[in-house]
């Protein structure tokens, strides 16, 4: 296998995201070839002994570290939580799903399955209207699948939202810039595709909800509806016969939630469960990365899960006793002295 032109074998050690317990190792393939993600991660294939394909997504050698960690935390948070809402049921196909992680030691990585379809941008000129209707309930979906699992993207553009035409379905992907419900509100995300609580140079004040993605949704929607035009202003609502979307453009505070506006475009409540019971496993792995990504980003508190909080909390000697990083609530992500090495306040890894 290693001697195949742009392969290697190499030994993966990580914890399986749908498992929980303890981490497994395997003689992967890996691709040599990484290609950028964004400006802090890179990504490459891997192949698993059975064939499976998947993703792993690094922390680029030239990036700020101490961000390229952080967006590689949000990207485990995510999974981790979205694995633990979805429970015993099949996997929403409407969101992108971490196979698994190894976030504690100094070369942490996150491993995906391959992203369905293509990325909005590429294909929205040639979507129908049928099409465009499977669009927005898929959207909506996949935001109530956020919603079980307490966290807000964030970052919901043309490129990190999906359509696949075969399968009639959206996927919401990238979750780089995504937090937990309840905790203070920052500008991030691209200023043309995020309300404008997120957006520099705004005031921006209030906790994350359930209802901060719901302005990038509409301004998707539209782009969608209009086959690649951007929303500028309130009109082009009414010019495109799209007016039922202005409750999503307003303060975060008055727009609607995903569940709410899902009911009243398809007519039924969705499908997606309001917190189901998690898996013991999956939530205490999951309480102890939370508990970790608290020590190393004191502004990330925040809420639990729907379903986690019916489970109570497990013991985590080694999160009590490590002091937490001197950066206040609000502070930026900070790099460590040393580039090339990972600190052990991230994750309890060591350096």
């Amino acid at each position: 296998m290693s001697g195949e032109p742009g392969m290697a074998e190499e030994k993966l050690t990580f914890r399986e995201a749908a498992a929980g317990g303890d981490p497994v190792s395997v003689l992967a393939r890996v691709g040599e070839a990484e290609t950028r993600v964004g400006e802090f991660l890179m990504a490459r294939p891997v192949w698993l002994p059975a064939g499976t394909r998947l993703c792993q997504l690094r922390v680029a050698a030239a990036a700020d570290r101490g961000t390229g960690y952080e967006r590689l935390d949000n990207e485990i948070l995510a999974g981790r939580r979205l694995a633990e809402a979805a429970g015993d049921l099949d996997y929403p196909a409407t969101v992108s799903r971490l196979h698994g992680d190894e976030a504690e030691s100094a070369e942490p990585f996150a491993l995906l399955d391959p992203y369905a379809g293509e990325p909005l941008r590429a294909v929205v000129a040639n979507m129908m209207d049928d099409e465009q209707r499977d669009f927005e309930v898929g959207l909506l979906t996949g935001l109530c699948w956020l919603d079980a699992a307490g966290i807000a993207h964030r970052g919901l553009t043309p490129t990190t939202v999906r359509w696949d035409g075969d399968r009639r379905q959206a996927q919401i992907t990238d979750f780089s810039l995504c937090t937990v419900f309840g905790v203070p509100r920052e500008a991030i995300g691209p200023r043309d595709w995020v309300g404008p609580e997120q957006q520099s140079g705004r005031k921006v004040s209030g906790l994350v909800s359930n209802r901060d993605d719901m302005n990038s949704a509409a301004r998707l929607i539209y782009y969608v509806r209009t086959q690649g035009e951007p929303l500028r202003s309130l009109d082009q609502l009414d010019g495109a016969r799209l007016g039922y979307l202005k409750p999503l453009i307003a303060a975060p505070e008055n727009r609607l939630t995903a569940r709410e506006l899902f009911r009243r475009r398809v007519g039924t409540d969705c499908p997606v469960p309001r917190g189901t019971g998690g898996d013991p496993g999956l939530t205490a792995g999951r309480e102890v990365f939370d508990a970790r990504r608290r020590e190393k980003h004191p502004s990330v508190g925040g809420q639990q899960p729907p379903a986690a909080r019916r489970v109570p909390r497990p013991a985590d000697p080694a999160a009590g006793t490590r002091a937490a990083p001197k950066d206040g609530p609000g502070a930026g992500p900070r790099a460590p002295a040393d580039p090339g090495r990972r600190h052990r306040w991230r994750f309890g890894g060591h350096s």
